[in-house]
C-alpha cells in the first residue's frame, strides 16, 4: 500500500500563527512536534517509508524536506498551483499507478490529530481490504461523540454490513446544530474524516467519469514523472484545470463508495475553537500557550508567540499574538477568521498573509 499526505494547505483559520510560508501543518499545534511530522510518524508504522508520498507546493517543499529528511525527494510531488484536493490526489494517483498498476493508496490530510494508533491501523487495514474487494472508493467515518457543526457527515447503510464496511448512502455538508442533533439521533451518520483508501486505478477511473476536464490534462503526465520536461508539462496541466475538492467532485457523485468505522479519537483541528476543545484547561477554563497573565478571564484561548499577553475581563475569547500580528475574536466566531484572511488578500496588508 502507498500513503499520500496532502500538505499544501494554508490553514487560514489559524491566522495569524499559520501563514502562507509556514502553515499550520508545520507548526507545533498539539504536542511537541509539528502536525506533518506527527502524521508521517503515524503512517510509517503501517506503510513502508519508500511508499509514503507528500503533495505540497514549491514554497513549502523545502520545509517538507527539512522536517522529514528521510523522505526521498522523488516522493515529494510539487503542485505548481493550489487547486484543492481533487487535482492533488489525481496527480498522486497517476504517479503511483505508473509504479504499480494494482496499487492501493491511502490519502491523509497533514493536519489531523489522531490518538490510539492501534485502532487507527485497524481501520486503515479494513479500508484497504474493502478497496481491494470492491474496487470502489473507501472512506473512514468517525463515530460521532456529539452534534458537531464543524464537520461534514457520512450517512451509511448500516443494514448492509460486509466484512466491516458499509455502503454509503449520502454525504452531508457541515450542518446546523439542530440538523446535527438529528444526524446523531438517527444513528447512521458519521463524521467525515477526509481520509480515503482506494486503488489508484479506481480513483482515476472515477475522475475520468465524473471530472474529465480535470482528469484529461493530468492523464497526459502519465509516464513522464521522471522526464526532463515534466515540470513544464505539470505547469501546463495545472494551468487549465479548475480547483475542486475530491469530496464534491467525486465522492458525492460516485455510486461505489464504502465506509469503515473509525473508533479512534480524531480531530481535524480546523479552527482555534477546535484547538481549544482539544486542549487541557486550567481552573478558569483557559488554554494558555506562551507567556501570559490573566485577570478575571475565563474559557479563553491564549497563544502568545514572541509577545507577552495580559488580559482582564475576557470570556470565551481567542487571543493570538505573533511577532507581527495580533488576533482577538470571540470563540464562536472562529470559523469566520478565514473570511477575515480573505479581506487581507484584497487590501494593503498582504504581507501578513
Amino acid at each position: 500500500m502507498y500513503a499520500v499526505i496532502i500538505a499544501g494547505g494554508r490553514g487560514e483559520r489559524f491566522w495569524p500563527a499559520s501563514r502562507s510560508h509556514k502553515p499550520k501543518q508545520f507548526l507545533n499545534m498539539v504536542g511537541k512536534i509539528t502536525m506533518l511530522r506527527a502524521t508521517y510518524d503515524r503512517i510509517i508504522k503501517i506503510v513502508p517509508a519508500e511508499n509514503i508520498i507528500v503533495v505540497t507546493n514549491k514554497i513549502l517543499s523545502k520545509r517538507v524536506q527539512d522536517l522529514i529528511p528521510e523522505l526521498k525527494s522523488r516522493n515529494i510531488l510539487i503542485e505548481p498551483k493550489a487547486r484543492n484536493t481533487a487535482p492533488a490526489i489525481g496527480l498522486a494517483a497517476l504517479y503511483i499507478r505508473d509504479i504499480d498498476a494494482d496499487a492501493v493508496m491511502a490519502v491523509f490530510p497533514a493536519d489531523h490529530v489522531i490518538r490510539n494508533q492501534t485502532k487507527f491501523a485497524q481501520a486503515v487495514k479494513r479500508a484497504r481490504k474493502t478497496a481491494e474487494r470492491t474496487d470502489g472508493l473507501v472512506t473512514i467515518g468517525i463515530t460521532p461523540k456529539g452534534p458537531e457543526t464543524a464537520y461534514g457527515y457520512i450517512q451509511a447503510i448500516l443494514t448492509q454490513e460486509n466484512q466491516g464496511s458499509y455502503k454509503v448512502r449520502a454525504f452531508a455538508e457541515k450542518p446546523t446544530y439542530g440538523t446535527a442533533k438529528r444526524f446523531i439521533k438517527s444513528g447512521d451518520f458519521f463524521w467525515n474524516s477526509g481520509m480515503f483508501i482506494w486503488k489508484a486505478s479506481a480513483i482515476l477511473r472515477e475522475m475520468e467519469e465524473n471530472i474529465p476536464e480535470i482528469y484529461e490534462p493530468l492523464a497526459k503526465l502519465s509516464g513522464h514523472f521522471n522526464s526532463k520536461g515534466f515540470a513544464a508539462k505539470l505547469k501546463k496541466a495545472f494551468s487549465v484545470i479548475r480547483a475542486t475538492s475530491i469530496d464534491y467532485a467525486v465522492m458525492e457523485v460516485s455510486q461505489n463508495v464504502h465506509m469503515v468505522k473509525g473508533e479512534f479519537e480524531w480531530n481535524d483541528l480546523g479552527s482555534w475553537e477546535a484547538l481549544y476543545s482539544l486542549s487541557r484547561k486550567d481552573k478558569q477554563g483557559n488554554v494558555i500557550d506562551g507567556d501570559a497573565i490573566t485577570i478575571d478571564t475565563t474559557n479563553t484561548l491564549i497563544k502568545a508567540s514572541g509577545k507577552f499577553v495580559a488580559t482582564i475581563g475576557l470570556k470565551n475569547m481567542i487571543v493570538v499574538a505573533t511577532d507581527d500580528a495580533f488576533l482577538v475574536a470571540p470563540r464562536d466566531k472562529a470559523q469566520e477568521i478565514k473570511d477575515m484572511v480573505e479581506s487581507l488578500k484584497k487590501g494593503s496588508f498582504k504581507k501578513y498573509l
